[in-house]
């Protein structure tokens, strides 16, 4: 089990409110589906709470507000927009699990907002997914290990880990797809993937190399350099394919004429009227005449 919980501030606010014992607290996070919580961990969190806790207590004194907003608990006492739409998405199972696969991947929470906003027609805000993975979904809470753990014992566990695992370059590309939030990119290129599949292969590779030579081994290191081979073709034929295109365009480039560019008067011939000269000269007068009417006016 996990050293702590993805809702570990939403179980210290129920912790706070002092309203339930410990087994009522337990059954409730069960009923949310916040599982994976036992009773130890409740009473480490509850000697956290009360280690400062303003004697008297009044959560809407000053001392009050301090204390909860030390312990990152202050806008569940006092919801604000944000808050009501963590409610919101906890309360929706759907729209609740697609929040949370995009939580565990490395996107901006302006991007998941407007996915979920696309994909279930509403109106949620960054604060308002920022607000949710603070209370209900915190990734930081746990380490990829205690993460994979926590993934493998809920509904999904594949698919889950899967995005936990995602790299950074790959997370706008791959996790909408994968969450059925938005689709293959028309962008992506084969030779996208076969880059992305031999540098995968490589790692693969440099990870396991120091392994014993065994046959299950040997068959690994073998499918991984078959995996490199043929993303280098297929990296190769992109290569070829793209200059081909490129060649194509050249056929159509304009050329500068390397001769001199005739004057204006040249091309004019007799009908350049040089009316446009003496223009800067003609401002010059009026601005002067300007000048000498408010220096009147002013006397």
């Amino acid at each position: 089990m996990a050293s702590r919980s993805p809702s570990e501030f939403f179980i210290m606010f129920l912790l706070s409110q002092q309203k339930l014992d410990h087994a009522s607290i337990l059954r409730m996070l069960d009923e949310y589906g916040l599982d994976g919580v036992n009773i130890a961990y409740l009473r480490r969190l509850q000697s956290a709470l009360d280690a400062d806790r303003p004697d008297p207590w009044d959560p809407a004194s000053q001392e009050g507000r301090a204390y909860l907003r030390k312990h990152a608990i202050h806008d569940l006492w006092y919801p604000n927009a944000a808050a009501t739409e963590a409610y919101s998405i906890l309360a929706t199972p759907n729209l609740r699990a697609s929040a949370e696969q995009l939580l565990l991947a490395p996107l901006r929470m302006e991007d998941a907002a407007s996915r979920l906003n696309h994909r279930y027609k509403t109106n949620l805000t960054a604060d308002g997914v920022q607000a949710y993975a603070h209370y209900f979904w915190n990734r930081s809470l746990l380490s990829t290990g205690e993460w994979i753990e926590y993934l493998e014992a809920r509904p999904m566990a594949s698919q889950n880990i899967s995005i936990l695992r995602v790299s950074q370059d790959m997370a706008s590309m791959l996790v909408p797809w994968v969450t059925g939030t938005g689709a293959i990119p028309a962008t992506l290129s084969t030779g996208t993937v076969a880059k992305h599949m031999r540098d995968i292969a490589f790692l693969k590779v440099v990870e396991t190399e120091h392994q014993p030579a065994t046959l299950p081994h040997s068959k690994m290191m073998k499918n991984y350099m078959d995996v490199i081979k043929s993303a280098e073709d297929l990296l190769r034929q992109s290569d070829v394919a793209l200059k081909d295109v490129i060649a194509a365009f050249e056929q159509f480039r304009m050329k500068r004429d390397p001769g001199a560019i005739p004057s204006i008067e040249e091309v004019a011939g007799p009908n350049y009227s040089r009316s446009g000269q003496g223009t800067d000269k003609s401002r010059d007068l009026l601005e002067e005449f300007d000048q000498e009417d408010r220096e009147h006016d002013d006397s």
